[in-house]
């Protein structure tokens, strides 16, 4: 088979389609079909695979930063005159998506959607639009986009049901989880993962909840805290009393939270612990849930299991979910993932408010020197940041705190220092825009006047 992939997102752009197109494109090549995958030039970058083409882009640096696709080359339209295509696969219902649907109905050929993400959640990436009128119109393309395809490819099942909410009748959707490499994950050696990581024996590694527990295990890690999600459930490790009926196949579910399911309450499971203690004047308590495995293991002696913690904190309207299958007490497992957070601090420093996220390097040598700058410069935002006063932002700011988000715009107001002895390396950024004001001062405000006729 001949396939044809349409995304406005790929290498060495680093988000998820990237990941997901390199994916499925590897595997499809690896039983003997043929790729072809159409994306936006990216500048300085060369493929080594000559099955990529690249539309012409143009650059962008409002709120994100990666090329938009210009859905149109005479080049490209030569090689896909000559491409005897048997489908097209877009991953978007803009840009080049509309390409994809202009040469699936070109060529009579099944045109297929993948829907990736919830597009209300990114409207406020678009610029210059407000966002409930961006997120309304993303969703409504897509819908439309997707109900004009042959079939819909969703990556869990829980979107199917979003989108069918949204308008989307199209018949034929279907979940389609993003593979992984196996190989990457295969043979997993405790020893030198805790060696590449400068883990010690009595060190736990801390992780948030965009990490699973299944991970954590794939790669060896066997000491670990993490956050759970709010509807996070797992089973007991043995097999609950049998009556009458079917056997049970699995442990009793703990649902260690209640939520919501249908205009239904789903109850919380009664904890096997509770624990009170009283921090900084605040009475804290703890949920606890022993000994417990996760949803699709058969019960057996020789399982892994975890504790779950629910910590109740009178500062947050939302418990802590926190697993680890280390026998803690709560306070440990608190403080444990509180002492996270100042962690967190220098590399978000670095990424948000140096700007690191939005960089993109291919050099070896720069993705090593690229991280290393951020942090030594989000170290010492933070540090200037801590020992300077509190400078409020604006007139609204009216209890201002000593952050670097704070001293960042303090310093775009600034002028670049001219008496400082900077290396030659170290230079103002000159733009051709520079001396155009910003901001509201940026706002073309015309007045107009008046102008009386006389009615002979």
């Amino acid at each position: 088979m001949r396939i044809a992939v349409f995304t406005n997102n790929y290498l060495p752009n680093p988000y998820g389609v990237s990941g997901s197109v390199e994916s499925f494109r590897t595997e499809f090549e690896s039983m003997g079909h043929e790729v072809f995958v159409f994306a936006p030039k990216w500048k300085g970058y060369t493929d080594e695979n000559a099955r990529v083409f690249r539309y012409p882009s143009v650059d962008i640096e409002v709120k994100i930063k990666f090329p938009l696709a210009i859905p149109y080359s005479r080049k490209i339209s030569e090689v896909l005159e000559k491409l005897d295509l048997d489908i097209i696969h877009s991953q978007h219902p803009n840009l080049l998506g509309s390409a994809a649907k202009h040469w699936a109905k070109k060529k009579n050929i099944p045109l297929i959607f993948t829907w990736h993400t919830l597009y209300d959640q990114y409207a406020h990436f678009v610029p210059f639009i407000p966002k409930r009128l961006a997120a309304w119109w993303t969703v409504r393309n897509a819908k439309n986009y997707a109900n004009r395809c042959y079939a819909v490819i969703t990556p869990t099942p829980s979107v199917i049901e979003i989108i069918r909410d949204w308008g989307v009748t199209n018949k034929k959707i279907y979940a389609v989880p993003t593979g992984v490499a196996e190989k990457q994950f295969a043979n997993p050696d405790r020893k030198s993962i805790r060696e590449k990581y400068s883990l010690r024996d009595d060190e736990i590694l801390v992780v948030d909840a965009g990490v699973k527990i299944s991970n954590l295990r794939e790669a060896g890690v066997e000491r670990y805290e993490i956050r759970l999600a709010t509807n996070f459930t797992a089973r007991r490790k043995y097999l609950p009393k049998h009556h009458k009926g079917r056997k049970p196949k699995y442990g009793a579910l703990v649902r260690p939270l209640p939520r919501k399911h249908k205009d239904k309450i789903l109850q919380a499971t009664t904890p096997d612990e509770t624990y009170t203690w009283v921090e900084d004047e605040r009475e804290l308590r703890a949920e606890i849930w022993r000994n417990l495995v996760l949803n699709k293991t058969v019960p057996n002696e020789n399982n892994k299991t975890f504790d779950v913690y629910a910590i109740y904190d009178p500062d947050f309207d939302q418990p802590w979910l926190l697993a680890t299958p280390v026998t803690l007490q709560p306070e440990s497992v608190r403080a444990i993932y509180k002492d996270r957070w100042p962690v967190e601090q220098i590399p978000l420093s670095a990424k948000q408010m140096v700007g690191a996220h939005r960089q993109f390097v291919h050099n070896s040598e720069s993705i090593q020197r690229l991280p290393e700058l951020a942090l030594l410069a989000g170290s010492i935002l933070s540090f200037l940041a801590t020992t300077q006063p509190a400078a409020p932002t604006g007139f609204w700011d009216r209890k201002p705190k000593r952050t670097p988000g704070r001293l960042r715009r303090t310093l775009i107001g600034k002028p670049f220092p001219k008496d400082a002895i900077l290396h030659r390396r170290l230079r103002e950024k000159h733009s051709v825009t520079t001396h155009l004001p910003k901001g509201i001062l940026a706002h073309r405000q015309k007045t107009t006047t008046s102008t009386s006729f006389a009615v002979p």
